[in-house]
């Protein structure tokens, strides 16, 4: 069960980060057809009028929930700008930036869970600014944190009074390979290599770039009734992934490997 949690956390993780390079480099292409495009789709995520409130299922048992939050520069800008009585009619100050967050838990066992809290800032062309995210497994407490104006990754971990920290640069990243190697022995390494990120490979951009997302209008059955949705889908280290959007941007359905599913709660009422 650990492996199989330990797998989507890394996924969910690569997928965000194989996504804004995706739109760095060939977010201007679209499809014809029945496709949509993919920085459509996102905008709308990124601009939705709601949160998701979401429960995360193991096959069919509910094992963890979390909370999609997406705030605009602009959003707290305005709310500054009420609170410090901004004169009406003035122009509102502009989107300078994107902040998600993504928090929860997730049962590892009966008796033990993770406790995560992820941030990432974007900037308005959808490039990223800095990342961070926290996830507590009692005993440890890990924090991993990156910034792309200083191109550093920044790891954390706390256990029984006793700290340790790592900084490394991007390009360390690049092989990955004897990174895990250096934190997690040689079997880390072998792991590593398992999944396609042995030497030779270009590394995480190689696997980043291999990626494809596509996305395309399609439907769901809500209730009694069939709703259109936006589907995004990605094929990353062999497993297929698939995020279905509301129109306005909201989140409903995240279908992971192994019949692991992320739900709206939504999905409740019906």
């Amino acid at each position: 069960m650990l492996s199989r949690i330990f797998f989507a956390a890394i996924t969910l993780f690569w997928l965000a980060m194989n996504f804004f390079l995706w739109r760095s480099q060939w977010g201007g292409s679209a499809q014809a057809g029945t496709e949509t495009p993919v920085k459509v789709v996102w905008q709308k995520i990124l601009t939705a009028p709601d949160n998701s409130s979401m429960e995360i299922y193991d096959h069919d048992r509910k094992i963890g929930f979390c909370h999609w939050t997406v705030t605009s520069g602009e959003a707290a800008a305005a709310n500054k700008s009420l609170q410090e009585d901004y004169a009406p009619g003035s122009d509102l100050p502009q989107v300078s930036a994107y902040a998600l967050s993504l928090d929860g838990n997730v049962a590892l066992a009966e008796s033990n869970r993770i406790r995560f809290d992820a941030r990432l800032t974007l900037a308005t062309n959808q490039a990223w600014r800095d990342f961070r995210i926290r996830a507590n497994v009692k005993p440890m407490i890990w924090d991993v944190q990156a910034s792309a104006a200083t191109r550093q990754l920044a790891v954390k971990l706390e256990q029984d009074g006793a700290r340790w920290e790592r900084n490394f640069t991007l390009a360390e990243l690049e092989n990955p390979q004897a990174l895990l190697e250096e934190l997690g022995g040689p079997a880390a390494a072998l792991w590593a290599g398992a999944i396609g990120l042995a030497p030779g490979t270009n590394g995480l951009s190689g696997m980043l770039a291999g990626a494809r997302w596509q996305a395309h209008e399609d439907h769901m059955q809500f209730g009694h009734s069939r709703v259109r949705v936006y589907r995004l889908e990605a094929q990353f280290l062999g497993r297929h992934v698939d995020v279905f959007v509301s129109l306005v941007g909201e989140i409903l359905w995240v279908q992971l490997p192994n019949d692991l599913t992320v739900r709206n709660e939504a999905f409740d009422h019906f």
